[in-house]
């Protein structure tokens, strides 16, 4: 779930003028985006170092490519 970039900007802004509000959020977008590619990507090499789901890591792997598709 992407989080609403504007909202955090209100939350968490500690100067009164950002001069690029639509730039800031685009590269809160990038950052999001790329986080989450990066993210699974560690987690099946993580998940492929478990000796004892060696057998299961294609299984995995293709379950959450259908969930996530």
């Amino acid at each position: 779930m992407k989080p609403d970039y504007l909202q955090l900007i209100k939350e968490h802004n500690s100067h009164s003028i950002i001069l690029d509000q639509e730039g800031l959020i685009n590269a809160m977008d990038i950052c999001f985006e790329k986080g989450k590619i990066e993210g699974v990507s560690q987690v099946f090499e993580w998940l492929s170092n478990m000796d004892y789901l060696s057998d299961n890591i294609k299984y995995i792997k293709e379950e959450w490519e259908n969930q996530n598709s």
